[in-house]
């Protein structure tokens, strides 16, 4: 058990403990003072029968750092074995005007029927072997405050059975949401009761052998969707197919997808959808090389489904990259959309430029920019930059914004500066659009041999807890320890490039 105790001159006494084993770990701790706090933790994983239970649990009560005035309870349990599982979890915030509770409990059962627990092993053995995934889950969320109140409730039923035929995979799914309490917004468009799916290859059928290169799948499938619209059954046919392929001549290499979807509904619309996917690279140099990629999607028709709603897509990307030497490589990519050219609106898709120089441990840099090809304008430039000179390193981001001609960030550390027994390190986190440093923070450590004397501070403008902080810490080197240099208020890192 470690004891551990803080006395504070703002938030005042605190007093907690951990005890910490092969199963899990307990920890409370509590502040006493003008604003009384509890924080509490337990997390648990071990056997239990022949399966495995954890479990994690949190309890905080007007929590500074995370959530003042506010308390939050968080439960989560889960228990395996083999295909079963059941698991749930409680979620609570009460604040003195406003609370929530979310809680759910999932239970789920996978079988293999028969021979053989994976597809290989059923098509080896005939493909006889059946495989059933049941899932059953209850939900319930509830706010309250001053003057309303919203409760939801409901019951996720999904059912999935899978068998091998040889040359055919035929699957059944039903998928149904079903409202238990009364809610305006209950949303069952998901819903699919059922649906019978056939899927194949080209291998299997023996169309296309593996040895063509060539690669065909098909899929069909009949069943029963939601209308999200008229919020009513409607049946649905649907028939996807591909071929896809890859081929590489010397310094050039190709590879294509290309797809066919029909779907023809009981409301008497129907749609089909072309898809084209294709990608060429040529390489010249070790790291030099030439990419093209060309995408096609358009929609022909009308479906009521809104998963098989699309976009549409006639477009040509580029990305250029050249080594100049070793150290030194450029880099350019863009694009063209056909689709906006044929609507009037500007082709060419935004220009980016890179370069980059790397010489290491000495100096490495990389620029970036890129041109806004529908305002005609540059946008933004970014170069990052560190500098070694043996302990001494400098880290450097710099963002500059073309179109407000300012620079919009500029983010330095400075570390490893050394005198006697003294080590210096500082960090400068630079706002160009305020004129103002957002953060800054300086460290000074003293060598006592096994231990150190570390000096910290940080002030911060902007942000939660925003303000200046003083530390003094005696540390022991032999001990773990961490340190808040290049952290912000809430524990995120600072040391990101550019501001």
């Amino acid at each position: 058990v470690d004891i551990l105790a803080d006395a504070m001159s703002k938030l005042g006494f605190g007093i907690g403990a951990e005890y910490a084993n092969n199963s899990g770990t307990s920890r409370v701790y509590s502040l006493f003072g003008n604003s009384p706090s509890l924080t509490a933790s337990q997390n648990y994983n071990g056997k239990l029968g022949g399966g495995n239970l954890s479990f994690d649990g949190l309890f905080l009560r007007n929590n500074y750092a995370f959530a003042p005035e506010t308390t939050t309870t968080s439960l989560r349990a889960n228990y395996a074995e083999g295909g079963f599982n059941l698991s749930g979890y409680r979620t609570g915030t009460s604040t003195s005007g406003f609370s929530s509770v979310a809680e759910s409990v999932s239970l789920r059962d996978r079988r293999t029927w028969g021979v053989g627990s994976s597809r290989r092993d059923q098509r080896t053995r005939g493909g006889r072997g059946l495989i059933t995934d049941i899932n059953l889950t209850w939900n319930r969320s509830q706010s309250r405050g001053v003057s309303s109140a919203v409760e939801s409730e409901r019951m996720d039923l999904r059912f999935l059975a899978q068998q091998n035929l040889g040359a055919v995979d035929a699957e059944l799914l039903y998928e149904r949401s079903i409202p238990i309490s009364e809610s305006r917004n209950f949303n069952n468009n998901r819903d699919r009761t059922p649906i019978l799916s056939f899927k194949s290859d080209g291998d299997r059928l023996g169309w296309f052998p593996a040895s063509t290169g060539l690669r065909f799948d098909i899929q069909g499938s009949l069943g029963e969707w939601r209308d999200p619209v008229r919020q009513r059954p409607i049946s649905r046919f649907f028939l996807d197919s591909g071929i896809s392929g890859s081929r590489r001549v010397g310094a050039l290499s190709t590879s294509y997808q290309t797809r066919l979807q029909q779907g023809i509904y009981s409301d008497d619309t129907a749609q089909y959808v072309l898809r084209s996917d294709i990608r060429s690279s040529y390489q010249f140099g070790t790291q030099s090389s030439l990419n093209l990629t060309y995408r096609y999607l358009k929609p022909v028709g009308f479906t009521p489904i809104q998963a098989d709603r699309t976009g549409r897509a006639d477009s040509l990307s580029l990305d250029a990259s050249y080594q100049i030497d070793p150290r030194t490589s450029l880099g350019v990519q863009t694009g063209y959309d056909f689709y906006s050219g044929f609507r009037g609106v500007t082709p060419w898709q935004q220009v980016g430029i890179r370069a980059e120089y790397l010489a290491p441990p000495g100096l490495t840099a990389r620029l970036f920019i890129d041109y806004d090809t529908f305002s005609s304008v540059w946008n933004q430039g970014r170069l990052d930059a560190i500098i070694q000179q043996g302990d001494l390193r400098l880290t450097l981001g710099t963002r500059y914004d073309a179109r407000r001609s300012v620079w919009g960030g500029v983010n330095a550390i400075v570390e490893g500066f050394r005198a006697g027994q003294i080590t210096a390190a500082a960090l400068f986190d630079y706002n160009g659009y305020t004129k103002q440093l957002d953060s800054q923070q300086w460290q000074l450590i003293y060598d006592l041999h096994c231990a150190e004397m570390v000096f910290e501070f940080s002030d911060s403008r902007v942000g939660f807890r925003s303000g200046r902080q003083v530390g003094l810490f005696l540390r022991i080197k032999a001990l773990p320890g961490g340190s808040p240099f290049g952290q912000g208020t809430r524990g995120q890192s600072l040391i990101g490039l550019g501001g």
